[in-house]
């Protein structure tokens, strides 16, 4: 879901150890893997339902709403085919920790994620966070 020019929301499963659940991360315009051109906007970098790798920190004190918004990505590349992004490498990124954070991202991406949760979760982003929990949502349409 994008936001607005500057942030997106990212959506994936992890392994909760009983099965699969959905959460939902934030990334902005300056987080892109290879992309240092910060005079374009959000949206120029990416479309709705593409697939996005990333790495991203939990962010602890914050209150993630029903999106189960509290990862704060790092690093994200897109592609609209994911067995490119499976190719790429962040090997050479380094980890970071809540503590590497910039104290301006994490207020941030606290304003944003409140002004996400005080908006309306869609039928239609309830409907891609299953396909994405079940990992429908990398099954191909037929006719």
């Amino acid at each position: 879901k994008i936001v607005n020019k500057n942030y997106a929301i990212g959506c994936c499963r992890i392994d909760n150890g009983g099965g699969y659940e959905t959460i939902q991360f934030l990334f902005d315009k300056l987080d892109f893997f290879e992309d240092n051109d910060n005079t374009m906007t959000l949206t120029d970098k990416i479309s709705t339902k593409e697939f996005v790798k990333f790495n991203a920190v939990r962010i602890k004190d914050v209150e993630m709403g029903e999106r189960k918004l509290m990862y704060l990505a790092t690093y994200v590349k897109v592609s609209s085919n994911p067995q490119l992004l499976h190719e790429c490498d962040f090997k050479e990124i380094p980890t970071l920790n809540t503590r590497d954070i910039s104290e301006d991202k994490l207020n941030n991406f606290k304003v944003v994620v409140k002004f996400v949760n005080a908006g309306t979760y869609g039928e239609d982003e309830k409907e891609l966070a299953e396909k994405v929990r079940t990992g429908k949502v990398m099954e191909k349409k037929t006719n």
